[in-house]
């Protein structure tokens, strides 16, 4: 089924409060493991439900993006609390006294974060479907850290390349893989705009290198690409996102869009489900600029923005919309 959600999807009601629990001491880390992976195996559940074809393992564990990484980041903390993007929601900043990694603990990851080892377990389920891994893309790494650019660099393609490792003494493989790279950047904002512009080699000579991996990459990004999407149409991936809500389609011009476009059509800034003729009207636009054969439906933004219930409906109705218009296929 052509629809992806990256990301970090909310957690239940539950885990919250068994999250809570355990920071007040009246919980262990073994039972509080136990609703991390019931969340996860419901959320598997829904996507079964829905017969989505990339398997978000939801990332419950990651509080955000980049904290997993000082598990294999020596000499690293993620303390400091910063504002994600406009929203009220924090990140923990990263950060490293001296760059070096801890290879033993890429496995980690692999397992108790991503739960590779259950689809490894279920392989017979991943037939004509792939395992969503999201990573953060290398300027969202750089604005939430203090790596440089080369370190952020080295650290996600060792990330890769020890996925792949990982995967040789495993039933799957690199085909049951897709790389969801995100990019939580505003380039309405001159910070964010000069940032990507003046660095925007760090990130192509990134994907020239993950592409030697021959791992089926996606760059996703949120943010009103009018200045930016020729460069980032230009990205050796197999997909780009475009907001459909901060952007007016009619000021991109998609003749240059070789590549999949997600669509962030599945509004994660709004509680309300989204309406079948606005989304229609969406698909009209956009049909007299591009093939919808070459569309896979997204969200917007992040989905842990709302709450876990909301956004399973959200996901549902979304999927009612499409089976409608008969647009769920497999890309």
């Amino acid at each position: 089924m052509n629809v992806l959600i990256p990301s970090l999807y909310p957690r239940s009601e539950e885990l919250i409060k068994k999250t809570r629990d355990f920071d007040r001491n009246r919980l262990n880390e073994q039972e509080l493991e136990k609703y991390f992976y019931k969340d996860f195996i419901d959320f598997i559940n829904l996507q079964n439900e829905l017969s989505l074809k990339y398997y978000n393992p939801g990332l419950f564990k990651f509080k955000d993006l980049l904290r997993p990484f000082t598990l294999v980041l020596k000499n690293s903390i993620a303390n400091t609390l910063i504002r994600f993007e406009e929203t009220n929601t924090f990140w923990r900043k990263l950060e490293i006294s001296d760059f070096d990694l801890n290879y033993n603990n890429f496995e980690i990851i692999f397992k108790d974060y991503l739960y590779l080892d259950y689809f490894n377990k279920t392989n017979e389920n991943l037939i004509n479907k792939k395992i969503l891994i999201t990573l953060p893309s290398v300027f969202t790494f750089y604005k939430y850290s203090n790596l440089t650019f080369e370190q952020i660099n080295f650290l996600l393609l060792e990330f890769c390349k020890n996925l792949n490792s990982y995967l040789v003494n495993t039933k799957l493989s690199k085909e049951n893989i897709s790389i969801v790279l995100v990019e939580y950047l505003d380039f309405l904002y001159s910070k964010d705009f000069e940032l990507f512009k003046q660095n925007f080699e760090y990130l192509k000579k990134l994907l020239n290198e993950l592409n030697k991996e021959y791992l089926e990459l996606f760059y996703f990004t949120y943010s009103n690409l009018n200045k930016v999407y020729l460069d980032i149409f230009s990205l050796e991936v197999k997909g780009i996102s475009i907001n459909f809500y901060r952007n007016n389609l009619k000021d991109i011009d998609f003749s240059k869009l070789s590549k999949y476009l997600l669509a962030g059509v599945i509004s994660t800034e709004s509680s309300l489900l989204e309406n079948e003729e606005k989304i229609n009207n969406f698909l009209n636009n956009i049909s007299n600029y591009f093939d919808l054969n070459k569309m896979i439906f997204t969200i917007d933004f992040i989905p842990y923005l709302l709450p876990r219930s909301i956004m399973d409906y959200k996901l549902k109705n979304m999927i009612d919309i499409l089976n409608k218009q008969e647009l769920i296929k497999t890309n």
